[in-house]
């Protein structure tokens, strides 16, 4: 079950682990790489700041996600898999 949160920020490692956070948390990220700290304490997890890769909203996420799956976007903005053909779209047809 998914749970309502304000954590729409994520850090993301090089490694590809992926730290969820909300709006304060994201902006107490920015000040700490702006003070010259090696580390960041995040979650109770320290996290080498040379090993960031970003912080990124979560759409961006989402479409690293679908795009590292091969999966592909529409015209009509709707993710399909790499394994249907554009022609086979449905999403602007009339039913």
């Amino acid at each position: 079950m998914r749970e309502i949160t304000d954590k729409v920020w994520c850090l993301r490692t090089i490694s590809g682990i992926e730290v969820w956070l909300n709006e304060s948390e994201k902006e107490n990220c920015l000040k700490m790489f702006d003070s010259n700290k090696e580390t960041l304490l995040i979650d109770g997890r320290y996290i080498k700041i040379s090993s960031i890769d970003g912080i990124y909203t979560a759409e961006d996420i989402d479409t690293l996600r679908h795009t590292k799956k091969g999966d592909w976007l529409c015209k009509y903005g709707q993710w399909h898999s790499r394994k249907e053909a554009e022609w086979d779209c449905m999403c602007g047809r009339q039913h």
